[in-house]
């Protein structure tokens, strides 16, 4: 079996430091409890969400939103999971001050509550009246985290009603579709994105990957070559682009495009056993188990790679791979690790126990395999189970090539 690389959708939240800027969100900050001077200037007020940029011991370097670095004493910021106390006491001395409430939201949210984080951004907005697409925006984000979709979705485009300019909330939104999987929704805004950043190589990737969820496998393909050509190298392009022409049963390239992972990231687990697997699917035997070895080397626990390896030295049609003791010590440790709760391991388990004649034992886990499949799967599993109950092992249908 083959994996994905995770391409990681984060919603984006502005910073507390200074709401016309945008980027990171902070949520590993600390904020300055009192104001900050250097050489008596005040470079940080109170309730300013600060970089942590190193320690030593009773000392801190921090950073602000416009890159002034600072060292300062630890005791003088607190994390900002641990500030919503802090912003409680600010609100006290100035209660009509939206941007309190927007912080410590963000406060609330680093530590977990995000339905109070909801709830101040609530107040905030009815204090500005509804008119801040910035808190709108904050809003949404905090609805997102929860899987709350309709409503950051109805945020975030009430705040780019308010700004239509506002990028990142459309980032937000095309994001929140895609988490609700409306992927039409999501390329619209993609296409909107990209009309105006035609350079930003996030915005074809991400394109593609609404695509690939689409199964429209040239227009995904051709997304993540256009990030390739604006940013080579880019490695969700090319991880995400091997993947879709897997899908598309185009082995060849997606070797191509996990080779070249590898060169970029000689430790890339990930891109070794796709790769192998796509060498299985090519008959490429020897390279597929070489592959697989790579990526257990890199990775010990990696389940889906040692489940690979005991498939293939099980069931492969090549007399001359077939290893049924590596394959059974590869199938339990897949087993083990995923706590016997992922068919396929089982499954390789099961055909590892025929490989070695102990028909016994691979009925019983193949009968697992079929109680935890439903519909064409399952009917494939009993074909399977048929041949056990003969007392024959099962053979790949991919046959060697001569």
């Amino acid at each position: 079996m083959i994996r994905s690389a995770s391409l990681s959708f984060a919603f984006l939240l502005a910073s507390l430091v200074s709401w016309n800027a945008w980027g990171q969100s902070f949520q590993d900050g600390v904020v300055a409890k009192a104001d900050l001077k250097i050489m008596g200037k005040v470079f940080a007020h109170r309730g300013d969400v600060l970089t942590l940029e190193s320690e030593t011991g009773g000392s801190i370097v921090v950073r602000t939103l416009n890159k002034q670095r600072a060292q300062v004493r630890r005791d003088f910021v607190i994390p900002l999971a641990e500030s919503a106390p802090l912003y409680t006491d600010m609100i006290r001395e100035a209660s009509e001050d939206s941007g309190l409430f927007v912080a410590r939201a963000s406060a609330f949210s680093a530590a977990g509550q995000v339905d109070n984080a909801i709830a101040d951004c609530t107040k905030a907005l009815d204090l500005e009246k509804g008119q801040s697409a910035p808190t709108l925006m904050a809003r949404g984000v905090y609805y997102a985290s929860i899987n709350k979709f309709d409503e950051a979705i109805a945020d975030f485009r009430a705040a780019i009603k308010l700004k239509s300019d506002f990028e990142l909330a459309r980032v937000n939104l095309a994001n929140a579709l895609m988490g609700k999987k409306d992927y039409d929704g999501a390329i619209d805004i993609y296409d909107q994105l990209i009309e105006t950043r035609a350079k930003n190589a996030r915005y074809y990737v991400e394109r593609g990957v609404a695509f690939r969820h689409k199964e429209d496998w040239d227009s995904a393909i051709d997304d993540f070559t256009r990030a390739l050509e604006i940013e080579p190298g880019h490695q969700a392009a090319l991880s995400s682009r091997g993947f879709v022409c897997f899908l598309k049963g185009d082995h060849e390239a997606a070797v191509k495009d996990f080779t070249q992972m590898i060169k970029l990231n000689p430790q890339d687990s990930l891109s070794y056993n796709n790769r192998g697997y796509n060498h299985f699917l090519m008959r490429q035997y020897k390279e597929a188990l070489a592959d697989y070895e790579a990526a257990i080397k890199i990775e010990p626990k990696y389940a889906m790679a040692l489940q690979n390896k005991a498939w293939l030295l099980s069931t492969c049609a090549d007399d001359d791979i077939r290893d049924g003791k590596e394959a059974f010590a590869a199938a339990a440790a897949a087993c083990q690790l995923r706590q016997y709760k992922v068919a396929s391991d089982i499954k390789a388990l099961a055909a590892s126990y025929a490989e070695l004649n102990d028909f016994k034992h691979a009925v019983e886990f193949q009968q697992r395999v079929i109680d935890m499949t439903t519909g064409d799967d399952r009917t494939t599993e009993e074909e399977i189970m048929k041949l056990y109950r003969a007392s024959q092992p099962f053979r790949s249908s991919v046959q060697p090539v001569e």
